[in-house]
């Protein structure tokens, strides 16, 4: 239904879509502080007369809205706005205006595609009931602003019936749509231990309780905690500890990442952690602190959810480039928060210019987006939307 005008329309509005990935892709903005980021949106909104409530999530998150014709169901698309503090090395002519900040995990991209997807369905109004949220979400690489704009009451009023998002990833060519049922990413949590030794002169070991000796042994037995088959990793990601060449320090940190999938796994890895570091640290004859900090849940995407995406996605781009995978991935997304409220999906977008096969991953600082992903995603998500509010 409506595929020729989606596709028709993608085709008008596609330059302007490109023209503001690049410009979003001009002025990163870390976590909480996308002002400048938050203010191009609302521009971008106020020139189409798309309504929109901004202030969320911290003070940078935006709520636009677009209705049909009648009361229906509500669909939610969630866009993440934050960057990483990364040096860019693309060379772009449209690269970052903001040292030390970069779009690295393509974050200006599916802020262009959520618009994108505005720009088709406000076009498309009459032709659905119900209606349509786009949620501009803060803070998705640290602290988790899903949570606090669900908090806020972003699925209410109207209520959303069900959420999708989605990433562009480069490990697969542009045109091609990757998803999965069931467990999806992991619940990426902290933690942190402190290793209390004794300090003293580095002439005199003996003397001495050496923290960093203490730490590698905890490294090695915290690293080994990592099974595929529960699936379960553990990292120990950053050691901090002495100032002197000739003086053996106090005490060392070690911070790290913990990934799993369920409550019942997270607990475990919670408690595995202690234990291994209790082990080391009753050996030498010394103490700890430990501190595990729990972040986003597991992202677990609804079956049917996301096979009438696929469905709807297939009328854009062909059902041989709706791509089924198997792998979890051990990274986490707090889309998982709008996943746990309500039945959702979220799919890979490919990225990669089929000019290359070179893969170069996100977070990366010389990670590019091909600009022709943002008309195929916004055609898949224009179509599932139109398709599900008007099957309704």
């Amino acid at each position: 239904m409506l595929t020729n005008e989606i596709r028709a329309l993608a085709e008008s509005w596609e330059q302007m879509a490109i023209d503001i990935r690049h410009m979003l892709h001009r002025i990163p903005e870390l976590q909480y502080n996308e002002f400048k980021t938050s203010g191009y949106i609302c521009s971008v909104l106020d020139t189409l007369s798309i309504p929109y409530k901004k202030g969320y999530g911290g003070g940078t998150g935006i709520v636009a809205e677009i209705c049909g014709t009648g009361d229906g169901k509500c669909v939610a698309l969630r866009a993440d706005i934050d960057a990483l503090p990364i040096c860019e090395e693309t060379n772009l002519p449209y690269k970052s205006e903001h040292e030390g900040l970069m779009h690295g995990c393509g974050h200006d991209a599916h802020m262009a595609i959520a618009l994108y997807t505005a720009f088709i369905l406000n076009e498309l109004r009459d032709s659905f009931k119900g209606s349509v949220k786009f949620l501009f979400q803060p803070a998705e690489e640290g602290d988790g602003g899903a949570e606090i704009m669900i908090e806020e009451g972003v699925l209410e009023n109207p209520s959303v019936d069900i959420c999708i998002g989605g990433h562009v990833m480069s490990e697969y060519e542009t045109g091609t749509i990757v998803y999965k049922n069931g467990s999806l990413m992991s619940s990426p949590d902290n933690f942190e231990v402190v290793i209390k030794g004794t300090g003293g002169h580095g002439a005199y070991p003996e003397r001495c309780v050496n923290p960093i000796v203490v730490a590698s042994e905890v490294i090695s037995s915290l690293t080994s905690l990592t099974d595929t088959n529960v699936p379960r990793v553990v990292s120990v990601c950053t050691v901090e500890g002495g100032s002197c060449p000739n003086v053996i320090p106090s005490t060392v940190k070690l911070t790290g990442t913990a990934r799993t999938f369920t409550r019942q796994s997270r607990d475990e890895v919670e408690r595995l952690i202690e234990e291994r570091v209790r082990e080391v640290t009753d050996k030498y004859l010394c103490g700890y602190n430990y501190k595990y900090i729990p972040l986003y849940p597991a992202l677990i995407n609804d079956d049917e959810v996301t096979e009438r995406f696929c469905e709807s996605a297939a009328k854009i781009v062909g059902e041989e480039m709706i791509v089924p995978t198997h792998q979890v991935s051990m990274a986490g997304d707090d889309f998982s928060y709008f996943a746990a409220a309500v039945p959702s999906t979220y799919v890979h977008i490919g990225c990669r210019s089929g000019e290359t096969d070179e893969i170069i991953p996100i977070h990366n600082p010389k990670f590019t987006v091909d600009d022709a992903c943002l008309s195929v995603a916004a055609m898949c998500y224009s179509q599932f939307i139109v398709d599900y509010l008007t099957r309704e």
